[in-house]
Protein backbone atom coordinates (compact mmCIF):
# COMPACT_ATOMS: atom_id res chain seq x y z
CA UNK A 1 0.00 0.00 0.00
CA UNK A 2 1.28 3.48 -0.86
CA UNK A 3 2.54 5.29 2.21
CA UNK A 4 0.55 8.40 3.09
CA UNK A 5 2.17 11.82 2.83
CA UNK A 6 1.70 15.05 4.72
CA UNK A 7 -0.25 16.24 1.69
CA UNK A 8 -2.77 13.42 2.18
CA UNK A 9 -3.28 14.37 5.83
CA UNK A 10 -3.69 18.06 4.96
CA UNK A 11 -6.27 17.24 2.27
CA UNK A 12 -8.27 14.99 4.60
CA UNK A 13 -8.36 17.62 7.37
CA UNK A 14 -8.90 20.53 4.98
CA UNK A 15 -5.86 22.55 6.05
CA UNK A 16 -2.45 23.39 4.63
CA UNK A 17 0.57 21.09 4.83
CA UNK A 18 2.25 23.75 6.98
CA UNK A 19 -0.59 23.53 9.52
CA UNK A 20 -0.17 19.76 9.74
CA UNK A 21 3.54 20.22 10.27
CA UNK A 22 3.00 22.81 13.00
CA UNK A 23 0.62 20.48 14.86
CA UNK A 24 2.79 17.37 14.62
CA UNK A 25 5.91 19.26 15.66
CA UNK A 26 4.10 20.94 18.56
CA UNK A 27 4.99 24.43 17.42
CA UNK A 28 3.12 27.30 19.03
CA UNK A 29 4.00 30.09 16.62
CA UNK A 30 0.65 29.71 14.87
CA UNK A 31 -2.79 29.85 16.45
CA UNK A 32 -4.42 26.52 15.62
CA UNK A 33 -7.74 25.50 17.16
CA UNK A 34 -8.02 22.41 19.34
CA UNK A 35 -10.57 21.00 16.89
CA UNK A 36 -8.09 21.21 14.01
CA UNK A 37 -5.33 19.71 16.13
CA UNK A 38 -7.60 16.79 17.04
CA UNK A 39 -8.46 16.16 13.39
CA UNK A 40 -4.79 16.25 12.38
CA UNK A 41 -3.89 13.60 14.97
CA UNK A 42 -6.89 11.45 14.07
CA UNK A 43 -6.22 11.52 10.31
CA UNK A 44 -2.51 10.98 10.88
CA UNK A 45 -3.54 7.84 12.76
CA UNK A 46 -6.06 6.68 10.16
CA UNK A 47 -3.83 7.28 7.11
CA UNK A 48 -0.71 5.91 8.80
CA UNK A 49 1.26 9.06 8.02
CA UNK A 50 4.70 8.80 9.58
CA UNK A 51 7.07 11.79 9.48
CA UNK A 52 10.14 10.99 7.38
CA UNK A 53 12.61 10.89 10.24
CA UNK A 54 10.65 8.08 11.92
CA UNK A 55 9.18 6.30 8.91
CA UNK A 56 11.72 3.55 8.36
CA UNK A 57 12.06 2.66 12.04
CA UNK A 58 8.33 2.49 12.67
CA UNK A 59 7.45 0.73 9.44
CA UNK A 60 9.80 -2.20 9.88
CA UNK A 61 10.06 -2.52 13.65
CA UNK A 62 6.70 -3.46 15.06
CA UNK A 63 6.87 -3.89 18.81
CA UNK A 64 4.09 -6.50 19.07
CA UNK A 65 3.05 -4.62 22.21
CA UNK A 66 -0.57 -3.62 22.82
CA UNK A 67 -1.47 -1.09 25.51
CA UNK A 68 -4.77 -1.33 27.36
CA UNK A 69 -6.13 1.73 29.11
CA UNK A 70 -9.37 2.17 31.01
CA UNK A 71 -10.96 4.93 33.04
CA UNK A 72 -9.31 5.50 36.41
CA UNK A 73 -12.76 5.98 37.94
CA UNK A 74 -13.75 2.32 37.96
CA UNK A 75 -16.04 0.84 40.56
CA UNK A 76 -15.19 -2.41 42.33
CA UNK A 77 -17.23 -4.50 39.89
CA UNK A 78 -15.85 -2.60 36.88
CA UNK A 79 -12.34 -3.45 38.07
CA UNK A 80 -13.25 -7.14 38.27
CA UNK A 81 -14.66 -6.93 34.74
CA UNK A 82 -11.43 -5.29 33.53
CA UNK A 83 -9.28 -7.99 35.16
CA UNK A 84 -11.36 -10.70 33.50
CA UNK A 85 -10.88 -9.00 30.14
CA UNK A 86 -7.12 -8.66 30.59
CA UNK A 87 -6.70 -12.29 31.59
CA UNK A 88 -8.80 -13.81 28.81
CA UNK A 89 -7.81 -11.44 26.02
CA UNK A 90 -4.10 -11.92 26.74
CA UNK A 91 -4.59 -15.64 25.99
CA UNK A 92 -6.06 -14.78 22.58
CA UNK A 93 -3.38 -12.37 21.44
CA UNK A 94 -0.41 -14.30 22.83
CA UNK A 95 -1.02 -16.90 20.11
CA UNK A 96 -0.17 -14.20 17.54
CA UNK A 97 2.91 -13.13 19.45
CA UNK A 98 1.44 -9.97 20.99
CA UNK A 99 1.90 -8.85 24.57
CA UNK A 100 -0.53 -6.63 26.42
CA UNK A 101 0.33 -4.00 28.99
CA UNK A 102 -2.22 -2.38 31.24
CA UNK A 103 -1.30 1.27 31.64
CA UNK A 104 -2.75 3.34 34.47
CA UNK A 105 -2.93 7.03 33.63
CA UNK A 106 -4.38 9.67 35.92
CA UNK A 107 -4.10 12.10 33.02
CA UNK A 108 -3.87 11.32 29.28
CA UNK A 109 -0.27 10.90 28.11
CA UNK A 110 1.65 9.84 25.04
CA UNK A 111 2.29 6.09 24.98
CA UNK A 112 5.48 4.88 23.32
CA UNK A 113 6.69 1.49 22.07
CA UNK A 114 3.26 0.04 21.31
CA UNK A 115 1.59 -0.87 18.02
CA UNK A 116 -1.94 -0.05 19.18
CA UNK A 117 -3.96 1.11 22.17
CA UNK A 118 -7.13 -0.58 23.38
CA UNK A 119 -9.42 1.83 25.23
CA UNK A 120 -11.69 -0.24 27.45
CA UNK A 121 -14.77 1.07 29.23
CA UNK A 122 -14.03 4.79 29.38
CA UNK A 123 -15.92 7.96 28.53
CA UNK A 124 -15.91 9.51 25.07
CA UNK A 125 -14.12 12.58 26.48
CA UNK A 126 -11.35 10.44 27.98
CA UNK A 127 -10.96 8.59 24.67
CA UNK A 128 -10.54 11.73 22.58
CA UNK A 129 -8.14 13.36 25.04
CA UNK A 130 -5.94 10.29 24.75
CA UNK A 131 -6.34 10.31 20.97
CA UNK A 132 -5.04 13.86 20.73
CA UNK A 133 -1.72 12.73 22.21
CA UNK A 134 -1.15 9.48 20.31
CA UNK A 135 -0.81 8.62 16.64
CA UNK A 136 -0.84 4.83 16.96
CA UNK A 137 -4.19 3.12 16.23
CA UNK A 138 -6.77 3.25 19.02
CA UNK A 139 -9.51 0.65 19.37
CA UNK A 140 -12.65 1.50 21.40
CA UNK A 141 -14.21 -1.31 23.48
CA UNK A 142 -17.55 -0.64 25.17
CA UNK A 143 -17.43 3.00 24.05
CA UNK A 144 -19.86 4.50 21.53
CA UNK A 145 -18.19 7.18 19.39
CA UNK A 146 -20.13 7.24 16.10
CA UNK A 147 -16.79 8.17 14.56
CA UNK A 148 -15.68 6.23 11.45
CA UNK A 149 -12.01 6.91 12.14
CA UNK A 150 -11.86 4.40 14.99
CA UNK A 151 -12.75 0.73 15.29
CA UNK A 152 -15.48 0.26 17.90
CA UNK A 153 -16.48 -3.13 19.31
CA UNK A 154 -19.60 -3.02 21.49
CA UNK A 155 -22.17 -5.45 22.80
CA UNK A 156 -25.22 -6.14 20.64
CA UNK A 157 -27.89 -5.23 23.17
CA UNK A 158 -30.79 -5.72 20.75
CA UNK A 159 -29.69 -9.31 20.09
CA UNK A 160 -29.30 -9.85 23.84
CA UNK A 161 -32.83 -8.54 24.43
CA UNK A 162 -34.36 -10.77 21.75
CA UNK A 163 -32.66 -13.86 23.19
CA UNK A 164 -33.95 -13.04 26.67
CA UNK A 165 -37.49 -12.46 25.38
CA UNK A 166 -37.37 -15.85 23.70
CA UNK A 167 -36.17 -17.48 26.92
CA UNK A 168 -38.70 -15.84 29.27
CA UNK A 169 -42.43 -16.08 28.66
CA UNK A 170 -42.95 -12.88 30.68
CA UNK A 171 -41.03 -9.73 31.44
CA UNK A 172 -37.55 -9.59 32.95
CA UNK A 173 -35.11 -7.29 34.73
CA UNK A 174 -31.75 -6.62 33.06
CA UNK A 175 -28.98 -6.25 35.63
CA UNK A 176 -25.66 -4.90 34.40
CA UNK A 177 -22.43 -3.48 35.76
CA UNK A 178 -22.72 0.28 35.37
CA UNK A 179 -20.74 1.35 32.26
CA UNK A 180 -18.41 4.37 32.11
CA UNK A 181 -19.78 5.43 28.72
CA UNK A 182 -22.93 7.55 29.01
CA UNK A 183 -23.75 6.57 25.43
CA UNK A 184 -23.66 2.86 26.33
CA UNK A 185 -25.83 3.57 29.35
CA UNK A 186 -28.37 5.40 27.22
CA UNK A 187 -28.42 2.61 24.64
CA UNK A 188 -29.16 0.04 27.36
CA UNK A 189 -31.96 2.16 28.85
CA UNK A 190 -33.49 2.65 25.42
CA UNK A 191 -33.31 -1.06 24.63
CA UNK A 192 -34.64 -2.69 27.82
CA UNK A 193 -37.86 -2.04 29.71
CA UNK A 194 -36.41 -2.63 33.18
CA UNK A 195 -32.74 -2.05 34.03
CA UNK A 196 -30.66 -1.99 37.20
CA UNK A 197 -27.06 -0.75 37.06
CA UNK A 198 -24.78 -1.89 39.86
CA UNK A 199 -21.31 -0.89 41.03
CA UNK A 200 -20.74 -2.85 44.24
CA UNK A 201 -21.51 -6.17 45.88
CA UNK A 202 -23.93 -4.65 48.40
CA UNK A 203 -26.20 -3.56 45.56
CA UNK A 204 -26.37 -7.14 44.27
CA UNK A 205 -27.50 -8.42 47.67
CA UNK A 206 -30.14 -5.68 47.90
CA UNK A 207 -31.51 -6.49 44.43
CA UNK A 208 -31.63 -10.22 45.25
CA UNK A 209 -33.55 -9.59 48.47
CA UNK A 210 -36.12 -7.40 46.72
CA UNK A 211 -36.61 -9.31 43.47
CA UNK A 212 -36.53 -13.05 44.13
CA UNK A 213 -39.71 -13.63 42.13
CA UNK A 214 -38.46 -11.59 39.16
CA UNK A 215 -36.93 -12.98 35.99
CA UNK A 216 -33.37 -11.69 35.67
CA UNK A 217 -31.14 -11.26 32.62
CA UNK A 218 -27.37 -11.19 33.25
CA UNK A 219 -24.39 -10.74 30.92
CA UNK A 220 -21.54 -10.22 33.41
CA UNK A 221 -19.84 -13.39 34.63
CA UNK A 222 -18.65 -11.68 37.82
CA UNK A 223 -22.21 -11.10 39.07
CA UNK A 224 -23.61 -14.29 37.52
CA UNK A 225 -21.72 -16.42 40.03
CA UNK A 226 -23.19 -14.49 42.96
CA UNK A 227 -26.74 -14.72 41.63
CA UNK A 228 -26.49 -18.44 41.02
CA UNK A 229 -25.68 -19.00 44.71
CA UNK A 230 -28.38 -16.73 46.12
CA UNK A 231 -31.16 -16.54 43.53
CA UNK A 232 -33.67 -19.09 42.17
CA UNK A 233 -31.86 -20.60 39.18
CA UNK A 234 -35.01 -20.95 37.09
CA UNK A 235 -35.45 -17.15 37.22
CA UNK A 236 -31.97 -16.44 35.80
CA UNK A 237 -31.00 -16.20 32.15
CA UNK A 238 -27.29 -15.70 31.55
CA UNK A 239 -26.52 -14.49 28.05
CA UNK A 240 -23.16 -15.84 26.91
CA UNK A 241 -21.33 -12.95 25.26
CA UNK A 242 -19.35 -15.33 23.04
CA UNK A 243 -16.15 -13.93 24.49
CA UNK A 244 -13.88 -16.05 22.29
CA UNK A 245 -15.48 -14.61 19.14
CA UNK A 246 -15.39 -11.13 20.65
CA UNK A 247 -11.69 -11.36 21.47
CA UNK A 248 -10.86 -12.67 18.00
CA UNK A 249 -12.76 -9.75 16.50
CA UNK A 250 -10.86 -7.27 18.66
CA UNK A 251 -7.58 -8.82 17.54
CA UNK A 252 -8.68 -8.65 13.89
CA UNK A 253 -9.53 -4.96 14.30
CA UNK A 254 -6.15 -4.31 15.88
CA UNK A 255 -4.38 -5.89 12.92
CA UNK A 256 -6.59 -4.06 10.39
CA UNK A 257 -5.87 -0.79 12.18
CA UNK A 258 -2.11 -1.37 12.33
CA UNK A 259 -2.00 -2.14 8.62
CA UNK A 260 -4.51 0.66 7.83
CA UNK A 261 -6.50 -1.66 5.60
CA UNK A 262 -9.24 0.27 3.75
CA UNK A 263 -12.95 -0.52 3.40
CA UNK A 264 -13.26 -2.43 6.68
CA UNK A 265 -16.30 -2.16 8.95
CA UNK A 266 -15.49 0.08 11.92
CA UNK A 267 -18.76 -0.30 13.86
CA UNK A 268 -18.98 -3.84 15.24
CA UNK A 269 -21.51 -5.33 17.63
CA UNK A 270 -21.20 -8.81 19.11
Amino acid sequence: MKRATIKDVAKAVGVSEATVSYVLNNKNEQKISEEVKKKVFQWTNLLNYIPNNNAIALRFNRTKNIAIISSIHLSYLQKIDLMNFLELFSQTISIKGYKIYYIYQENPETINNVDAIICYNMTKTQFYKLGELNVVPMIAIDIILQDPIFYQINKDYLSIKLQAEEHFSSGFLFISIDPQSEEIREEILNCFDEVKFISKIEEIVEIINLNKDTNVLLIDSSIKNIFEHLYPKNNIYYYNLREAIRYEQILTCIEYAIERLPDKEHFIKI
